[in-house]
């Protein structure tokens, strides 16, 4: 359970500093294929946030600035590398209960979308498209 939340949080966090608004002050939502924005952000002066009953597991992440947030956990973004067309980034996560270093792989895909791998030198990712809500 523990490498699922970590790999979810490290996806996340990944897909939203990877959208090229990591340092914008306006937090912004993506979400996995198949997933609902309006199910899981709701709209504020800021940009967004959570909706008030969000799955813990929902595969969707807020970014702002370095910080990337889940349903569950908050991560800092510590480094960022170029791999190719992908780029790796190490963050430092943690929840009410854990904190963890994670590394994820992404490259910016169509419509201000990001695909999430899991190494550097996978062909197929996850989509995560960006919410506008």
């Amino acid at each position: 359970m523990a490498k699922r939340k970590n790999f979810l949080i490290g996806s996340i966090l990944a897909s939203v500093i990877f959208s090229g608004q990591a340092l914008a002050q306006t937090a912004e939502g993506y979400a996995a294929s198949g997933t609902e924005c309006a199910d899981v952000f709701v709209k504020t002066k800021d940009g967004v946030k959570f909706a008030p009953r969000v799955d813990a597991f929902a595969p969707a992440f807020i970014v702002k600035g370095k910080v990337l947030r889940t349903p569950i956990a908050t991560c800092q973004l510590r480094h960022s590398a170029a791999k190719g067309a992908i780029r790796e980034f190490q963050f430092e996560c943690a929840n009410s209960i854990s904190y963890s270093p994670v590394t994820v792989f992404f490259r910016r895909g169509d419509e201000g979308s990001l695909i999430r791998f899991s190494s550097a030198t996978e062909t197929v990712g996850s989509r995560y498209g960006r919410c506008n809500l």
